[in-house]
């Protein structure tokens, strides 16, 4: 299929990787995922697709740096 295609060999299984990276990192729904991905548990999926990136975890600390500030007063 590559040589078809025209570009270099590369395992198909990866795919099914990236697409559930990106599906994850663009907010689907991890049920859905599950369904899409054909899995039977949602942790099966999340252990064998599911990585952490070097931008998942930058978009994280971003996350949490322009979230509103939380008080710590007390309240009567």
């Amino acid at each position: 299929m590559c040589d078809d295609a025209g570009t270099r060999r590369f395992c198909m299984h990866a795919l099914r990787h990236t697409y559930a990276m990106r599906a994850i990192e663009r907010g689907v729904q991890l049920k859905i995922l599950q369904q899409l991905l054909g899995h039977a548990s949602i942790q099966t999926m999340m252990d064998r697709y599911v990585h952490v990136t070097d931008d998942s975890l930058v978009n994280a600390v971003r996350q949490f740096e322009n979230a509103a500030p939380v008080s710590c007063e007390k309240r009567a």
